[in-house]
């Protein structure tokens, strides 16, 4: 009888841990959730997964230097060296951009044959740089390292740039009830294992 009650108590252990660890994941089961205003236009997506980091985007217009904290350095970007930068414009063109015919339906970007979403960083040398995000009219999706950008820089005066703002999702940070589960968890995998050496010793 007691040795179905400990098998009892570790498989339940064991499950419990599991379904912890599940809910505490921040990328399993979630899916990216484009941001569409009144008028069609993107304006931004939620839980874009970019190496296994969910986070929030949006689209916008303006100076690098006013929407990004100076745009002087590294610090002032979520994603502040090249590769960082290359990961979150490829992730940015097949999770959210690749859906989107027409350039001219997402956010900054009222005309022409392409919408470029810049995504500024740091070379080692410190030279500001973007890589970016581009959908085309014919749909050709693509991303690669772009040019030289300075502080001043200012998507809002072209009809075909806008800037992407990056911020940690709220899915990234496991809930309370998470740690819960995945605490009583482990509190009946030790249990079990206590009672197995127990036992042995007797």
């Amino acid at each position: 009888m007691m040795e179905r009650y400990r098998k009892l108590v570790g498989g339940l252990g064991v499950i419990v841990c599991a379904v912890g660890l599940l809910l505490g994941g921040p990328s399993v089961g979630r899916a990216t959730t484009l941001q569409i205003d009144a008028n069609g236009i993107l304006t931004g997506a939620t839980d874009v997964d970019v190496g296994g980091t969910l986070y929030n985007v949006a689209f916008v217009d303006g100076t690098c230097a006013a929407l990004f904290n100076g745009c002087d350095a590294p610090t002032d970007f979520y994603f502040p060296t090249g590769p960082d930068a290359m990961a979150a414009a490829a992730a940015l063109a097949t999770s959210v951009l690749q859906y989107f015919v027409q350039p001219t339906q997402i956010a900054g970007c009222l005309g022409g044959e392409q919408c470029i979403v810049m995504i500024p960083y740091f070379d080692p040398q410190g030279q500001l740089y973007s890589d970016v995000a581009m959908v085309t009219h014919n749909l050709s999706y693509l991303y690669g390292q772009g040019s030289a950008i300075q502080p001043d820089f200012d998507t809002g005066i072209s009809n075909n740039q806008n800037f992407a703002l990056w911020n940690p999702s709220a899915q990234s940070v496991p809930e309370p009830s998470a740690f819960l589960l995945l605490a009583s968890g482990l509190v009946g995998i030790a249990g079990y294992r206590w009672r197995q050496r127990r036992q042995g010793g007797v």
